[in-house]
């Protein structure tokens, strides 16, 4: 069986004893949802030290912090100022702490995969895992990006694009982007960013004759553009 499906078994199994024990009054004055979302949060935080990464750990405990604010007596700090400490907390540490990647063909049996896109619409779509995703398209036109908890490496530097204008559409949240673009081409920044942003590395020189539209939600998250 693999690991994925192993976790989402036991994760609706024990989801389905709490539930009886809660309808029984076992679990005191504990909501269902609460204890439901707890294990959740438990298992993406346990995940996150196998793999190192620090940013998923971080918000792991600052969301059971918000969960259990009251008991705690922590209604003063939550929700927002935990998340804020949660993400300047994540940068700091990922800036000591680099993240535990595999190099792996695609399979469900590990946490990266590698792909090869040749397509004009290309589609890369991750949750709680990351991927690293070559776009070698001669007539690249449109690329829809959506992470959650996890880490996308795309390269657009093969890419083509045939008529000038292409768009990027990103739908990002607790997780980070890198778009590796030839230099030459010149990105119109349309995110619009909650706790987030896009930054751009090494010197790029727009050549006017390629635009590329960079539009969608960026919630606690950040895209990194390296020109090559």
């Amino acid at each position: 069986m693999k690991s994925n499906k192993i976790f989402w078994a036991s994760f609706f199994i024990i989801a389905a004893v709490l539930l009886l024990l809660s309808q029984m009054g076992y679990l005191g004055g504990m909501g269902f949802t609460s204890i439901i979302l707890t294990i959740l949060i438990v298992a993406i935080a346990i995940k996150s030290i196998a793999t190192r990464n620090v940013g998923v750990f971080v918000f792991s405990l600052a969301f059971l912090s918000i969960i259990y604010s009251e008991p705690l007596g922590l209604e003063s700090i939550t929700p927002w100022p935990v998340l804020g400490a949660a993400l300047l907390l994540s940068i700091g540490l990922s800036m000591l702490i680099k993240p535990r990647h595999r190099r792996m063909h695609r399979t469900d049996n590990f946490t990266e995969t590698i792909e090869k896109d040749t397509s004009s619409d290309v589609v890369c779509d991750t949750q709680f895992s990351s991927i690293i995703k070559y776009v070698d398209s001669d007539d690249f036109r449109h690329a829809d990006i959506s992470c959650r908890f996890g880490g996308i490496k795309i390269y657009f530097d093969r890419a083509i694009i045939k008529d000038g204008y292409a768009d990027i559409t990103v739908d990002i949240s607790f997780g980070g982007v890198e778009m590796y673009v030839p230099k030459e081409w010149m990105i119109e920044n349309s995110i619009n960013a909650f706790a987030g942003g896009v930054e751009e590395k090494n010197r790029h020189n727009p050549n006017g004759d390629t635009r590329v539209k960079l539009s969608g939600n960026v919630n606690f998250a950040g895209i990194t553009i390296i020109y090559v």
